[in-house]
């Protein structure tokens, strides 16, 4: 008889057990961000949001580069190809999503972890419009890089605009984007300042895109009164110490904030004081070199975050 009640007492214990662990997975369910947990374990979730089901911003990782997809039911619009050596993974991204052409191309400006891979996605998937910063002439590179770009807008026959601030593009299902930057007649010494600035938003959710600009750049565009404050802020020039300022980061006032790095890298982006300033304004830092792909999925409930390392 003792033996058989200790049975029955460890079958009670063993139900409590299976009870609890049942009450709390349907309390996680209604009240845990699942994709917050899989952003801090940094797991790996695969998703492929196809052009045509939905509004997604995708931060791709491209190592030491940058480059992000915006896909809308009716249009899709790259901005940035990283390094010559990614446009293979750029390439076969974009076939994961469906993508048979690009309706826009954003260079942001032409230094080669941004557009060195450029040439070969216009020569396979063409593009309607490419928009790029208006240079100096005694700022304008002659790089392999540049000149493959240069090559490739004129025979693929693509429609180049001039970066102007203010201009508003329609890319459907309620979305747009407008360009913030550079502001009209600035000058600067460096490329980096001349980056494109755009902001996309869609229900209610908005990212902001800054390429590589620096402090200075951020100044005026801060001061410019154009509205830049975005739930998503790209970071500008992989965490360079140079770039987000706190009055930027401020004037943004952004949830998450993204960092387009490779792991190890010779400049030690993202710089630790970078990281401290974002940290204090209270952003959500998410990073290529820790999380892959960074993909955000914006709706009319919200906005959701995916990350996929490895792919």
């Amino acid at each position: 008889m003792p033996r058989k009640s200790t049975n029955i007492n460890a079958k009670n214990k063993f139900n409590l057990i299976v009870f609890i662990a049942i009450a709390v997975i349907i309390a996680a369910t209604f009240f845990v961000d699942w994709q917050k947990i899989y952003v801090f374990f940094g797991l790996s979730e695969t998703v492929n949001f196809a052009a045509g089901e939905g509004v997604s911003v995708h931060f791709i990782d491209v190592g030491q580069g940058d480059s992000a997809l915006i896909i809308t039911p009716e249009k899709s619009v790259l901005i940035d190809s990283g390094e010559r050596d990614y446009a293979t993974v750029v390439f076969n991204y974009l076939i994961a999503q469906n993508i048979a052409k690009l309706d826009y191309i954003i260079a942001t400006h032409p230094h080669s972890d941004h557009i060195g891979g450029m040439s070969e996605i216009i020569d396979y998937f063409g593009a309607s419009y490419i928009i790029m910063p208006k240079i100096p002439d005694e700022l304008t590179p002659t790089t392999s890089a540049f000149m493959r770009l240069l090559g490739s807008i004129d025979d693929n026959s693509v429609e180049l605009i001039y970066a102007k601030s203010g201009a508003i593009y329609d890319l459907g299902s309620g979305a747009e984007m407008e360009i913030i930057a550079p502001i009209d007649n600035a000058e600067y010494t460096g490329l980096n300042n001349y980056s494109v600035v755009v902001k996309f938003t869609h229900a209610g959710n908005s990212f902001l895109f800054t390429g590589d600009v620096e402090s200075e750049a951020e100044s005026d565009i801060a001061d410019s009164g154009a509205d830049i404050t975005a739930t998503v802020l790209a970071i500008a020039h992989h965490g360079s110490n140079s770039s987000s300022t706190s009055k930027f980061l401020g004037a943004v006032g952004g949830k998450y904030a993204v960092i387009s790095v490779g792991s190890p890298n010779q400049y030690n982006h993202p710089r630790d004081e970078t990281l401290a300033r974002i940290t204090n304004r209270n952003y959500e830092i998410l990073r290529t070199d820790v999380h892959g792909n960074i993909v955000f999925d914006s709706t009319g409930a919200g906005l959701y975050v995916y990350v996929q390392k490895g792919t």
